[in-house]
């Protein structure tokens, strides 16, 4: 009897040191460590002015002399913002500054808004184009024109500056307050 406990104990213990050892080889078997890296770059929202022209590039539009002057310029300092002045203006002077915008990011952009930073004199009427949302693609432009007319009310000899700003979105998303 004492040799059947022992070869049943022995067999016990053989049996579970197999069992184990199943177990090891199914948990070998069965385990794997899958490593996945990430890289993500975003882009970038930058607009500017590109070129600017106005229609005053001799006689005056719609005259035949020229007396009164218009002309664009943009600010190094600021791209994103440009400056229109009129001299030796006259009552019923009309010009159109056109201010081309470049998206200079690499998403597309929704141009929103364009509002005075610094504002006309109150003898000039200035029209600026509403926006909307107008969508500009990277390395895209737009072409922003803006038309000036001097009033009767102006004094001789007046000259003035304004300045505009050109507020720009990404596309897919809405302006912040």
């Amino acid at each position: 009897m004492e040799r059947k406990r022992t070869l049943t104990f022995g067999l016990l213990a053989i049996a579970v040191v197999v069992a184990l050892a199943l177990v090891g080889v199914a948990y070998a078997l069965w385990s794997e460590t899958l490593t996945i890296n990430g890289t993500v770059q975003t882009g970038n929202v930058s607009i500017s002015i590109g070129a600017v022209s106005d229609n005053d590039n001799g006689p005056d539009p719609r005259y035949t002399k020229d007396v009164g002057d218009c002309w664009v310029t943009g600010d190094s300092n600021e791209p994103a913002q440009a400056t229109i002045s009129v001299s030796n203006g006259y009552p019923s002077y009309s010009c159109t500054a056109t201010i081309t915008v470049k998206n200079d990011g690499s998403v597309p952009v929704n141009l929103h808004d364009i509002h005075f930073t610094q504002s006309p004199p109150a003898w000039l009427t200035v029209t600026l184009p509403s926006l909307g949302d107008v969508q500009v693609d990277a390395n895209g432009t737009y072409d922003i024109s803006i038309i000036l007319h001097v009033e009767q009310a102006a004094g001789e000899n007046a000259s003035g500056s304004f300045t505009t700003e050109t507020l720009a979105h990404q596309w897919n998303e809405e302006p912040g307050p």
